[in-house]
């Protein structure tokens, strides 16, 4: 076998989902593709999260809860859709003068993209929805603190 055979080999095992422990042959659970685990601040208080600064009337502020990049796309207002990749944790305060009052985003749940006209000059939260087992674009302050049952 040839080395360049070897190296492309080796490239494309690199990239390969983590489903099979190679050392051993098991298989085993894929990672979930969801937010993950946070500090218990992060968890238990999600609007903790979210940065205080003002948002213009013809913005609107996405912050990514996830645990991966997050992306979506918005309408312009004019001719064009543009992307906004989010990294995980941070978030993009997005201008769109010719919108009027409000913006239509498009993102990936996890099962379908979807399509959604959101209000300007409103925060807004990408995250991983446990009860739907999608990823869903949420009104900041529809956050909710979660359940604790003891027990």
């Amino acid at each position: 076998m040839s080395r360049r055979a070897l190296l492309f080999g080796a490239i494309g095992l690199s990239f390969m989902p983590a489903a099979v422990d190679i050392a051993s042959g098991q298989s085993r659970p894929r990672e979930p593709l969801s937010p993950g685990r946070y500090g218990e601040e992060w968890v238990m208080n999600p609007r903790s999260r979210i940065p205080d600064a003002p948002i213009p009337a013809d913005a609107i502020r996405v912050q990514n809860f996830g645990n991966v990049q997050l992306g979506l796309v918005y309408w312009d207002g004019e001719a064009e859709w543009r992307d906004v990749k989010l990294d995980s944790g941070k978030s993009e305060v997005i201008s769109c003068q010719k919108c009027g009052s409000k913006m239509t985003v498009q993102f990936h749940n996890g099962k379908e993209i979807k399509k959604e006209e959101i209000d300007l000059g409103r925060s807004y939260v990408l995250r991983w929805s446990e009860e739907k087992k999608e990823w869903e674009l949420l009104a900041a302050n529809r956050l909710t603190v979660p359940r604790v049952i003891n027990g």
